[in-house]
């Protein structure tokens, strides 16, 4: 083997591990988020007031800060737990905190977490 045959090979196996290292945290990040969503659906359930706190989280914390192409503008992000905080309530910034204990890790990203 070449020095040049190796060099690509080893380009290949890089960019593809940073291929797929990069589609699973975008897979976690998405399981982390429904899990964030069932976990205050069913904290609210039937209960009129925590669906009202419910709703408030996500028009404050999660919608206003999305813009037209429904992606995450930077400089609106702010802490979730804080958001929830104050436009929720401490339940609901402890169900935010929690929700990614849920969700394991997938084995690639895991070897870097």
């Amino acid at each position: 083997m070449t020095l040049k045959s190796t060099f690509y090979s080893t380009l290949a196996f890089a960019l593809l591990l940073g291929f797929i290292l990069i589609v699973q945290l975008h897979r976690y990040g998405v399981a982390v988020d429904l899990a964030r969503h069932d976990s205050l659906t069913a904290w609210a359930g039937h209960d009129d007031l925590r669906q009202a706190q419910v709703q408030r989280y996500f028009e404050h914390c999660i919608a206003s800060h999305r813009n037209e192409d429904n992606n995450r503008r930077s400089d609106d992000i702010r802490n979730l737990h804080q958001c929830a905080r104050e436009y929720g309530s401490e339940e609901i910034a402890s169900l935010v905190r929690n929700a990614p204990a849920t969700v394991s890790v997938p084995v690639p990203l895991r070897w870097f977490w």
